[in-house]
């Protein structure tokens, strides 16, 4: 076993480590002792075996601590040399970057949603062509999770980042310049299929660039980002939709109204990422996966440059540890073809399908599946129940004889709908955005809060609290007979599972290798997907067999996954593989 212990010299403190007796490595440590201007570093005589190219610096009360590797390793890993980095203007900047391209998919998913009030005259919707707009973005996700994942995790992160948000950037705009809802439709479905894994392949991308201690928090704080964006963009939709635009271009080829208008400056979030991301570096912990070592400790230097502000070369580091994995060879250096890359790529990809990986990937797909069912379902149900409500309580002298949600559902059933033909103005109410913007509020305390508490308590224990409180939540939606009782419970809801799904991530993000990360991550998430498109064709046909049913199946669903996360691996404290 090996012991460490702290001697002091002077203003300076040297954390050592004491190898065994009979311990064969024996270094010697006379050029450590010299590089640290110590004049002896020794406990009962013995030589203490240090690596000076591996060492971190750090403040505490009696000085500095100094912090060695043994000098028999060949080279620092990963985590000692992305904890030298120190956490600074680099992370920061990233992050930023990162909230953009969140922005992006929020607006991807969820913009067709504002638009459609407004846009069923022009483009003559019925409530099926809504429904298609809504789901369609998903359909084309499902397939090309896996694909997107695979390439990520076989040419590296940032160029497939920034290819995805080209694209997004391209086919956001040709959203907003759509005449009919049959391009509309096509261009949507296509936009989903090449932004399937954005941000999958981002919160990789973050992971690898931040240390232990800081990895947890980042990853489930980054769904901060996420709340955000659906702030965000419902005041965008309240801002500019109401405005009386009619644009009539190159002979009468473009018409364009203020719809077309917010789906065009929806559109800026995936550019900005995508501008950004160009001051980026590749993951230096996919390089080291990769055997180019060089390139990641270049990569580190700059990191740590952007963080203190100190030269390069003064970096500590100064060679990198063998990390390439079992599977991993070194096929895949910088001048190989495409198709070279691809190849070993997909030959790597299948010890996922096999032990001991097999388990991992599929009991985060399960429970993925139900909760963005749970998630996506009530978040794309909720403006339908919000109306609900709103038009009982103006409409229907009030809520007195009502006990439940489904009391107001069927007493609106009988209320006529809305003609397509009918056209006229049509007065979109704000509370559909401010509805939406508030639940985007409490979305984002609650990442908050579930960053500080993962620093607390094992994410095990944090996800059985927030399936629990989801659990009463979707009972607590049922029993809803005001807007503003409604409003609460479907904030909170949306916020608990949203938490769910990031937490999950961040549990796989740890558990894979990292030339299988990616791939594993899109892999849950897609059937996070399909599990949103299950539950939106579902709902309906629930709520016409028995109006509670959705609702007590819901909560059922998410307690089975609350039992389930028992059998999620314990990562806390790991280092990435």
């Amino acid at each position: 076993m090996k012991k460490k212990y702290l001697k002091n010299f002077r203003k300076y403190s040297v954390s050592v480590i004491h190898l065994p007796p009979n311990d064969s490595a024996q270094p010697d440590c006379d050029q450590a002792v010299q590089a640290l201007n110590f004049k002896k570093v020794s406990e009962d005589n013995r030589r203490v075996g240090v690596d000076t190219n591996c060492r971190t610096e750090k403040e505490s009360d009696g000085g500095k601590v100094i912090e060695f590797q043994l000098a028999n390793q060949e080279g620092c890993d990963f985590e000692t040399a992305i904890k030298a980095t120190k956490y600074g203007k680099y992370n920061w900047f990233l992050l930023f970057i990162a909230l953009w391209a969140y922005m992006s998919a929020m607006n991807s998913t969820t913009a067709l949603s504002f638009i459609l009030p407004s846009a069923e005259c022009d483009l003559e919707l019925s409530n099926f062509d809504k429904g298609m707009l809504n789901s369609v973005v998903y359909v084309g996700m499902i397939p090309s999770g896996l694909l997107w994942g695979f390439v990520s995790d076989a040419v590296g992160r940032k160029n497939v980042l920034i290819y995805i948000l080209v694209f997004d950037t391209i086919f956001s705009i040709l959203i907003g310049l759509a005449q009919n809802y049959m391009f509309l439709l096509i261009v949507k479905l296509i936009s989903g299929f090449l932004n399937s894994s954005l941000i999958a392949i981002l919160a990789t991308y973050v992971a690898e660039v931040h240390a232990n201690e800081y990895r947890a928090s980042v990853t489930i704080g980054m769904g901060i980002f996420w709340a955000i964006g659906s702030i965000i963009l419902p005041l965008l939709a309240w801002l500019i939709i109401p405005i009386p635009i009619n644009l009539v271009l190159f002979k009468e080829f473009l018409h364009l109204f203020s719809w077309h208008a917010f789906l065009l400056v929806s559109a800026i979030p995936s550019l900005l990422a995508f501008i950004g991301l160009l001051f980026f570096d590749e993951s230096p912990k996919f390089l080291m996966c990769k055997g180019r070592n060089k390139e990641a400790l270049l990569i580190f230097q700059k990191i740590y440059s952007a963080n203190t502000g100190k030269p390069k070369e003064t970096f500590t580091v100064k060679s990198l540890k063998e990390e390439q994995m079992d599977g991993q060879n070194r096929s895949e250096a910088k001048d190989d073809t495409i198709k070279q890359i691809l190849w070993t790529g997909l030959r790597q990809l299948t010890p996922i399908f096999r032990k001991p990986y097999l388990f991992r990937v599929i009991l985060p797909c399960f429970i993925q599946f139900l909760t963005i069912l749970g998630m996506n379902t009530i978040r794309l149900w909720a403006p339908q129940l919000f109306a609900t409500t709103i038009h009982s309580e103006t409409h229907l002298n009030g809520t007195s004889s009502v006990s439940s949600i489904c009391d107001l559902l069927m007493s609106n059933a009988s209320e006529p709908t809305e003609n397509v033909g009918d056209c006229g103005q049509r007065v979109v109410s704000e509370d559909v955005y401010f509805n939406s913007m508030i639940t985007g509020f409490v979305t984002g305390i609650g990442y908050l809060i579930a960053g500080y508490l993962v620093k607390l308590i094992d994410r095990k224990w944090l996800l059985v609290l927030i399936y629990g409180l989801g659990v009463m939540c979707s009972f607590g939606i049922y029993w809803s007979t005001t807007s503003n009782h409604l409003l609460g419970t479907i904030s909170v809801f949306i916020a608990l599972i949203s938490m769910a799904a990031t937490t999950v991530s961040s549990v796989v993000i740890d558990t894979f290798p990292t030339f299988l990360r990616t791939t594993a991550l899109s892999i849950t998430l897609t059937f996070g997907r399909l599990g949103a498109v299950v539950g939106n064709l579902v709902f309906p046909l629930l709520l016409d067999l028995h109006c509670a049913s959705p609702f007590i199946v819901l909560g059922a669903f998410l307690l089975v996954v609350g039992g389930l996360v028992f059998l999620l691996p314990n990562t806390k404290g790991e280092d990435l593989k």
